[in-house]
């Protein structure tokens, strides 16, 4: 649960970005700072009515979800029922871990060349007709996941 606190501060970060802006947030390995790119995500999903979309790199989902409901608020499975978040999970889909709901897209069989044309189907077929004319936020869990996977390169494009 975010603090009054947290919540103003994220509202001031927020307030001085501009549409298309790109926040990076670094954190110590065993930090709890992986905690404020979800709640930062999770406020820019409430207060602008934003869709938002999670690219999953590093866990199995219902492991993501564990994690960004202890970030940000218990409320958060309400949000996948409404349609306002989606999962695509890279993670599950590189491992075979399928999940069975429908606010997770999987990638059918990724890898360094075909991730980022899948990524960009996937945004055509299925996000942007969610948002309509709405705004999109990402969140990209985690970077060091990505390049795990796929590579410094490949990572870079997406």
């Amino acid at each position: 649960m975010m603090t009054l606190a947290e919540e103003n501060i994220i509202g001031e970060i927020v307030s001085t970005m501009e549409s298309g802006s790109i926040l990076s947030i670094f954190y110590d390995t065993y930090s709890m700072g992986w905690t404020f790119g979800f709640k930062i995500f999770y406020y820019l999903i409430n207060h602008y009515n934003s869709l938002g979309v999670i690219h999953n790199y590093s866990l199995p989902v219902p492991r993501l979800i564990s994690r960004a409901i202890f970030a940000s608020k218990p409320d958060l499975i309400e949000t996948l029922k409404r349609r306002k978040l989606l999962i695509v999970d890279i993670f599950g889909s590189k491992y075979n871990i399928h999940p069975n709901e429908d606010y997770v897209i999987p990638i059918t069989n990724p890898t360094e060349e075909t991730l980022v044309p899948k990524i960009e189907k996937i945004n055509k077929e299925r996000i942007h007709p969610l948002a309509k004319t709405g705004n999109i936020v990402r969140l990209i869990y985690t970077v060091d996941g990505s390049v795990a996977l796929f590579g410094e390169v490949p990572t870079l494009k997406t």
